[in-house]
């Protein structure tokens, strides 16, 4: 309902100040009541809207006249609609009706594929190996997320190439042993999956800090020397200053760095 306002309160006062200012400025001004007996507010606007039904609130406990009243004015804002009252003088006791208890859910942003949002470790943490992280995510699906994937980086989040669990529950947690290695560029990730096959993912937006054991010729900084920290130091054959694969930093690449990786090999 484009340009609609809703008004509560008797016909005085604020409330009837504000439905004319809005009136005269074109919107469509629909006005419903509103009671309190100094203690309980019984509302009406605080309805419920699901699809073709709205569910009004009723109240026993005052004159039925205001319950008439608002039935009367929702009709009039949604004729294409079946409104339903129900009685909710125990939920106004308790300072909500019906909106309060129920809220509205909104449709899955992702249409048939799961979203999902990271919601710690985001970035800025500092931790040293052995430490116990946990990792908390929400997600979302248009039926339901049956698993996820918790992944690790140490590049920034350009590569995500070490599994921390696979088809773990999509419970929103999972307790992590933070591994031996060293780096200030680390992220996670977290891919949730529905029965369909289908895929979302959400990853932290800024880098941590892993306050590892530096283990000589391991110039990718993933906690162990291999192909990668060799493939590093060719790249940067001949490199001088901040080099990545300059493992004896010496400020250059050349070949004592090449035998320092291929002496610390598999470690």
């Amino acid at each position: 309902m484009t340009n609609t306002l809703w008004i509560t309160g008797a016909g005085k006062g604020i409330g009837r100040a504000v439905a004319l200012q809005y009136a005269a400025q074109g919107w469509t001004v629909y006005r419903v009541p509103a009671y309190t007996d100094g203690w309980t507010h019984y509302t009406f606007t605080n309805m419920v809207i699901c699809n073709n039904l709205v569910l009004l609130p009723r109240y026993n406990s005052i004159s039925s006249y205001w319950s008439t009243d608002a039935l009367a004015a929702v009709q009039s804002a949604m004729p294409n609609r079946t409104v339903v009252q129900v009685v909710c003088d125990n939920l106004a006791y308790s300072a909500g009706v019906m909106h309060c208890i129920s809220m509205h859910v909104p449709a899955n942003a992702g249409g048939e594929n799961p979203v999902a949002y990271l919601r710690a470790p985001r970035g800025g943490e500092a931790w040293e190996p052995g430490d116990s992280v946990l990792i908390r995510w929400n997600s979302d699906d248009d039926v339901a997320a049956t698993s996820a994937d918790i992944l690790l980086s140490t590049d920034g989040g350009s590569t995500y190439d070490t599994v921390i669990v696979s088809g773990t529950a999509d419970d929103g947690f999972h307790s992590w042993n933070v591994p031996d290695l060293d780096s200030d560029s680390v992220r996670i990730k977290v891919v949730v999956r529905d029965a369909d096959g289908n895929t979302g993912s959400d990853e932290g937006d800024g880098d941590s800090e892993i306050i590892g054991t530096e283990i000589p010729g391991d110039v990718t900084g993933d906690g162990h020397v291999g192909v990668d920290d060799l493939l590093a130091v060719i790249a940067d054959w001949g490199c001088f200053g901040s080099c990545t694969g300059d493992a004896t930093d010496d400020g250059y690449v050349v070949v004592d760095d090449l035998l320092l990786v291929i002496a610390n090999w598999g470690v």
